[in-house]
């Protein structure tokens, strides 16, 4: 039997709403539910939009902050990858702090 493969639909009104509640419940400290959010709204996220890299950013911060250094590394990755193909670092803030 073939699996089929998880084909995910683009909601960028969904991705924003999921990405605000996820930083909410990072700043109450629930992370586990913080996580289960940034990854819901990186699903249906659009590749393009303007906040992908701010996402994945939060991500990583909520990831280290559970101890999971790894992913949290990815998640920085794409977050600078996302900015630089999107052209947005002469003022993103990931640009600042690689620079200094």
């Amino acid at each position: 039997m073939v699996e089929k493969s998880k084909v995910s639909l683009i909601d960028q009104p969904l991705a924003s709403r999921l990405a605000r509640e996820g930083f909410e419940l990072w700043e109450a400290g629930k992370l586990e539910e913080s996580c289960v959010c940034y990854v819901k709204a990186l699903d249906v996220a659009d590749p393009n939009h303007w906040a992908l890299s701010a996402y994945h950013g939060e991500f990583a911060c909520v990831l280290a902050a559970l101890g999971k250094t790894e992913e949290a590394t990815s998640h920085l990755e794409k977050a600078i990858a996302t900015e630089l193909a999107q052209g947005q670092t002469d003022t993103s803030p990931i640009d600042s702090a690689t620079k200094y």
